[in-house]
């Protein structure tokens, strides 16, 4: 038991590998435009950044659109706030009401590095109706395997001692 608990511990504090990619959920709506708006757009994805090149791309569908799409960005800023473009995808962005946009690699600012991982980043795509956006979606980090395995071998480390104190103390 104490070698799981060791092993556990000596794998949280491993470095994380250099050139790792992370992967982050999109799921955009007008609720989450800022000011919501009522539209009944909707778009999916991913983002993924590559840590080694401080670089991200884009895979992400929409359908919906009241008006034909005119941009796609990348913007800093918390759920609720609105801020400005850090990563443009307009070159991707079909000028269309539902599609896709798959983009990048892109370079993504390392003064943002930070503002990705703590959730306050976000996608936007914009149009002629909502200029300022119609959906949006926050970038939401994706757990990597070995950390999910690893919440995986410490939660059966805890239950395992805590079942053998149960037995001890009955």
């Amino acid at each position: 038991m104490k070698k799981l608990l060791v092993l556990a511990v000596l794998l949280s504090i491993a470095p994380v590998c250099p050139g790792a990619i992370q992967n982050f959920t999109i799921s955009a709506t007008g609720a989450q435009e800022t000011p919501p708006n009522g539209s009944g757009a909707a778009g999916g994805g991913i983002a993924s950044f590559d840590s080694a090149a401080n670089t991200i791309s884009v895979s992400l569908f929409f359908a919906g659109l009241s008006a034909p799409a005119t941009a796609s960005h990348i913007h800093v800023g918390p759920p609720g706030v609105a801020g400005p473009v850090i990563v443009s995808f307009v070159p991707f962005t079909p000028a269309a009401t539902a599609g896709s946009i798959v983009g990048g690699p892109l370079a993504f600012p390392v003064a943002n590095i930070p503002d990705l991982f703590a959730g306050a980043t976000y996608f936007n795509i914009h149009n002629s109706v909502f200029p300022g956006g119609e959906i949006r979606g926050q970038l939401v980090p994706v757990p990597e395997p070995a950390t999910v395995g690893l919440l995986a071998l410490g939660t059966l480390a805890f239950l395992s001692r805590r079942r053998g104190v149960a037995y001890a103390g009955g």
